[in-house]
């Protein structure tokens, strides 16, 4: 891939996407937690989200050594299980990260200097990508393939990313 390729960005998302189900698996009661996900309606999930989006990415942005203290203090405002479901919530989050990163990196391949039919046919063409993307960016389900990830039953990690970047993120 190119050298502005987001690539191990898409990777970390992906492993601290896993991180988060850990931590719901060892120390949440996972069971009540994705029982009150998915009681949740499609529309008090968006609400919750819109709700909470600051402590969402509040939670993303920590340390995995730092989110224990910060749910600690969620806590004294919220049960453990709404806290548990701010973290499948990360883990969501995390999981468009990723998709988003990687239409980035297909969009990137795209630039001016063919003529204007001939880049929108190519546009097109790749819609077969696109679109699922895009609907996978309003997905609200829970993130069992993360889980899998997380049990060893699965690996959606490597689905759609076949090559390695070696340019190192940090600069």
């Amino acid at each position: 891939m190119a050298n502005n390729s987001m690539y191990r960005y898409s990777e970390f998302a992906s492993q601290d996407a896993i991180a988060f189900a850990e931590m719901l698996g060892t120390e949440f009661d996972l069971v009540a937690v994705r029982a009150a996900f998915e009681r949740m309606s499609l529309e008090q999930k968006v609400h919750f989200e819109e709700q909470n989006a600051g402590i969402i990415q509040e939670i993303i942005r920590r340390t995995e050594g730092q989110r224990p203290a910060y749910l600690k203090r969620l806590g004294k405002t919220a049960d453990a299980v709404t806290c548990g479901v701010v973290i499948v919530f990360a883990i969501i989050g995390l999981v468009r990260v990723r998709a988003l990163i990687e239409m980035r990196d297909r969009f990137e391949s795209m630039h001016p200097g063919s003529g204007y039919r001939a880049a929108c046919a190519m546009i097109y063409e790749r819609q077969d990508f696109y679109l699922p993307s895009m609907a996978g960016l309003l997905d609200y389900e829970w993130p069992e393939y993360v889980f899998d990830q997380y049990n060893g039953t699965d690996s959606w990690q490597d689905d759609d990313c076949d090559e390695e970047d070696d340019t190192d993120p940090a600069g």
